[in-house]
């Protein structure tokens, strides 16, 4: 038997989607099994076609990059929530980079953890102040948190 398309199981396809698609199939089906993921592209724009094992309890869900829920006919019919944190996992992503720290935080960082791998940056708003929590790839660096002025917490 010959394949022509790379074997994907519905687990390794979900886990590629974007987290606002995984956060809106989730809030929307909780943990129905998926049967199929298709990428379609509609008038130049991306959309995620989710069909379910269970055809006759869910029926396909349509959903934009964003998180966004799209009718049978792509049209909008909840808009994704806005991210109200700012989280970035691994590279340049949008959201927080290296870059977004201020320069003091960035030298204690470099500091405590130099060759470590940054797993993911965090800013929380309590205020008019922020804080940043660093967090890194492997077990062996704590957490590093500063002040919106650079100033280890």
């Amino acid at each position: 038997m010959k394949y022509n398309k790379p074997l994907l199981s519905p687990g390794a396809q979900f886990a590629a989607l974007p987290p606002a698609v995984q956060n809106s199939i989730r809030a929307e089906t909780g943990s129905a099994d998926i049967d199929n993921i298709t990428k379609i592209t509609n008038s130049g724009r991306l959309v995620y076609e989710v069909t379910f094992q269970n055809h006759k309890g869910f029926r396909p869900l349509y959903v934009a990059p964003d998180g966004s829920l799209l009718s049978d006919d792509l049209l909008l019919v909840v808009g994704a929530p806005k991210d109200q944190s700012n989280v970035i996992t691994g590279g340049a992503v949008s959201g927080i980079t290296l870059n977004d720290l201020p320069k003091d935080a960035v030298k204690e960082i470099q500091r405590k953890a130099p060759n470590a791998e940054i797993d993911t940056i965090t800013r929380e708003g309590h205020g008019d102040k922020s804080t940043f929590t660093v967090t890194f790839k492997d077990n062996m660096h704590a957490p590093l948190r500063f002040a919106s002025d650079g100033t280890p917490l």
